[in-house]
């Protein structure tokens, strides 16, 4: 095969010589955007698109600055050429996929900046191709980004679904996210600005106020599922001298309509904390801040961060979902992905909710009852307790409802696919465990299960104070 052959060209750029696994160029969408599979195609597409324009033009280009003797104009002319391409990929995708544009973010402008289309264009003009080499060398290059990243893609897709050897369980475990542990100097460099676009409330006026706000977040970096947390940082000055007050929230849902921007929902009850000692009420902080903020008002926010909660490959794996207040909000959107996404959830179902009044409820369900959507699946049951006395804690509830249905949690537990999942107060996992531990005929029998849930990866908590 001939070195300048057309067909040697193209593999060469594709195989041999990929920018990607063997240059070494073009590694931050590589990296950046290889976690799905449905991200990855079109940024290489958008990147082998970018790098087709970019050679056909660096071609034209070169040929006039070489007539006028001026090469010295050629990388700030290819730079030109390569900024001005991304910007119509960035136009049409923004006018033609919303949603694509938003789960690329930043890594689509930042094509502008991919050292694999420079050198695309520089490896072509030193290698004196002509336009037919030119343009064949640009679609080699770009196919072996796609395969690069797509390869990427399926690995890290699969390593996410993957079970761990058994000679690493344990070692690498994530078994929760304890939302105490963030640091505020961490979370003050992950921050930006949302607009309350709207602030309802859900509750009739006799009764708890408890709203609806949807916040829209104009951030290109700023990517985020239901499921996963955000914090809200209250502007001081508070207690003690601290400066700002961070309290966290689920989002309960999210819109990318809009190219322009995203936006997720939120539940938040207006709190009222009362001293134990004095009997005096004073307002929740945070709560209470949201629930004063009116539309077109700016917050600021923190995260996303992880969500804790993952639907497990194997769809005749059981879960069982246990929480108190808004620790339901995550619930709802691992329901609906089993249901929804996934589709014919064939393993048990089962959700222990402790509540401290009524009211709680409503962080089960939103405007359009989404849970109660599930409730005529057969692998699905709900249990949902509420505490016959106000002021006692919504944990005694959930203890409540466990003990009476200690039995049937006590034999779904020791299934080998069982998964467990609790969020809410910390609390609560003392409850859980006194009250497993008592089914289980000793504590040492139920910490035992405990560890073996947690070391098979098949426990995970989402906690706070």
């Amino acid at each position: 095969m001939e070195v300048n052959s057309i067909s040697f060209i193209f593999f060469n750029a594709f195989l041999a010589n990929n920018f990607v696994l063997a240059l070494f160029l073009g590694l931050c969408p590589f990296l950046g955007v290889s976690g799905k599979l449905e991200t990855a195609v079109p940024m290489g597409l958008a990147t082998t698109f970018v790098m087709l324009v970019s050679s056909v033009c660096a071609y034209a280009i070169n040929q006039v600055l070489v007539t006028f003797d001026i090469e010295y104009l050629r990388l700030i002319s290819y730079i030109a050429v390569i900024a001005s391409a991304v910007q119509l990929v960035e136009m049409a995708m923004k006018k033609l996929s919303p949603a694509l544009f938003r789960a690329l973010g930043i890594f689509l402008p930042l094509i502008t900046t991919n050292c694999a289309i420079l050198g695309l264009a520089l490896f072509q003009t030193f290698k004196e191709y002509n336009f037919i080499q030119s343009v064949v060398y640009a679609l080699g290059a770009g196919a072996g980004f796609i395969l690069a990243i797509v390869l990427m893609a399926g690995l890290r897709e699969r390593l996410e679904l993957a079970k761990l050897p058994s000679v690493t369980q344990g070692a690498l475990l994530y078994t929760g996210f304890d939302m105490t542990d963030i640091n505020l100097e961490e979370a003050l460099g992950n921050s930006c600005q949302a607009t309350v676009k709207s602030s309802k409330r859900i509750t009739s006026d006799n009764t708890d106020e408890i709203r609806e706000l949807h916040l829209s977040i104009d951030e290109p970096a700023f990517r985020c599922m239901a499921g996963q947390n955000i914090g809200v940082l209250v502007p001081g000055p508070h207690p003690f001298g601290n400066e700002f007050h961070h309290r966290y929230y689920t989002i309960a849902g999210m819109h990318t309509e809009d190219a322009e921007n995203v936006e997720i929902e939120i539940l938040v009850r207006r709190c009222f904390y009362i001293d134990e000692v004095s009997g005096e009420s004073y307002p929740g902080i945070s709560s209470n801040y949201l629930c004063d903020a009116i539309p077109g008002e700016q917050i600021t926010i923190t995260g996303p961060y992880k969500a804790a909660f993952r639907v497990p490959a194997d769809k005749g794996s059981n879960l069982l979902m246990i929480g108190t207040g808004t620790g339901i909000a995550p619930f709802r959107t691992l329901v609906k992905s089993i249901y929804d996404q996934h589709g014919d959830w064939q393993g048990k179902v089962r959700l222990f909710y402790g509540a401290k009044s009524g009211l709680d409820t409503l962080y089960m369900n939103d405007q359009n009852s989404d849970l109660t959507n599930y409730y005529d699946e057969a692998t699905f049951k709900a249990y949902s307790a509420i505490n016959p006395r106000p002021r006692m804690d919504a944990s005694v509830a959930l203890g409540n409802s466990l003990a009476e249905n200690s039995a049937e949690t006590w034999a779904l537990m020791q299934e080998p696919n069982t998964y467990v999942y609790l969020a809410g107060l910390k609390k609560q996992v003392a409850v859980l465990d006194k009250v497993m531990s008592k089914v289980a005929g000793s504590e040492a029998a139920w910490q035992a299960l405990r560890k073996q849930l947690a070391r098979e990866g098949r426990w995970a908590e989402l906690t706070f104070q």
